[in-house]
């Protein structure tokens, strides 16, 4: 997911998956619109589900996503992967920071030095 900057020109210089300069461009932009999907859903689906489950639900399916990115043997299921993957991680950011700051906020009003 994150290596794919760095290991692209490698991709190209050996033609692996048969990968063109315009595909590799595509291929780019793949994760990050399923970036873009997983967080704007994540809140009404953390709202149906809960927090927690969302939060797991994600992690179970990033592991999978990134594994078909690695077993990819065409540029449709690479770019299918990394999509996936957008996705799962894109749900999973937000909804660990809205537990982190939940989790901080009950910590810092338990705290005896809390004002």
């Amino acid at each position: 997911m994150f290596i794919h900057g760095s290991v692209l020109p490698h991709m190209l210089e050996q033609k692996a998956l048969g990968l063109t300069p315009d595909q590799a461009g595509d291929l780019g932009s793949y994760a990050t619109f399923g970036m873009l999907v997983g967080a704007l859903t994540a809140g009404t689906v953390a709202d149906r589900i809960g927090r927690k489950k969302l939060m797991v639900a994600c992690v179970a399916l990033f592991s999978p996503a990134s594994r078909l990115c690695a077993m990819a043997g065409s540029v449709g299921v690479f770019g299918l992967g990394r999509t996936l993957a957008g996705i799962d991680l894109g749900g999973l950011l937000p909804t660990a920071i809205s537990m982190v700051s939940d989790y901080a906020r009950a910590a810092a009003a338990l705290s005896p030095s809390a004002c």
